[in-house]
């Protein structure tokens, strides 16, 4: 495991980590523990030099099995760094995307056109990846792009499937906005759809 998480570890982290244990052991006694030079541990305390990954999973061993609290703080930080990241990197995203929206020029009185969505596009948003469940969701959406504003009751009787499964993809269709919002048990689309084939 330590070998697998040392690959993430920045390198002021390692020698943050490097230093707690060699004041809490000392250079030579931590040097035979991480089968290390005491000169290179010397220059971990020092900061002139890092851990490798190899060098780091070792330290990271002994740090969990001599000082497990001590580990856990370090766990906890280099996952609240990565927590910290994830986060502002979503919002950078999100407002790039929202500032490209709004960039994009628009004709006077002409409706925003929305691109025709697959079968297969459907599918990986809802996340559906068994071929007889696909098979199952193309049923319903062709005999809604055949006649739109059904319920599901009669989208069930003209597609051969049983009102409940049909019930259960078109929620899953309303939550991911393929299906609109309307009248009770009515099933309409919020834009166009290429069934392949």
């Amino acid at each position: 495991m330590e070998l697998e998480i040392s690959k993430f570890v920045p390198a002021e982290m390692r020698i943050q980590m490097a230093r707690e244990l060699i004041e809490e052991k000392g250079i030579r006694p931590l040097a035979r523990k991480i089968e290390v030079n005491p000169k290179t541990v010397y220059k971990y305390k020092e900061g002139s030099a890092h851990p490798k990954d190899d060098t780091m999973a070792r330290i990271m061993a002994v740090m969990r099995d001599e000082d497990p609290d001590l580990f856990e703080r370090f766990l906890n930080r280099l996952w609240d760094g990565f927590s910290s990241a994830l986060d502002s990197s979503r919002a950078s995203r999100v407002a790039e995307k929202k500032k490209s929206e709004k960039s994009k020029p628009k004709k006077v009185g002409q409706q925003p056109t929305k691109k025709r969505i697959s079968l297969t596009e459907i599918c990986d948003r809802v996340d559906i990846t068994n071929p007889f469940e696909r098979t199952k969701l193309g049923k319903i959406l062709s005999v809604v792009l055949e006649e739109p504003g059904l319920t599901s009751e009669e989208i069930a009787r003209r597609s051969g499937l049983s009102p409940s499964a049909v019930e259960r993809y078109a929620e899953m269709l309303k939550e991911d906005g393929i299906f609109r919002e309307g009248a009770p048990d009515v099933c309409g689309l919020t834009r166009p759809i290429q069934l392949e084939g």
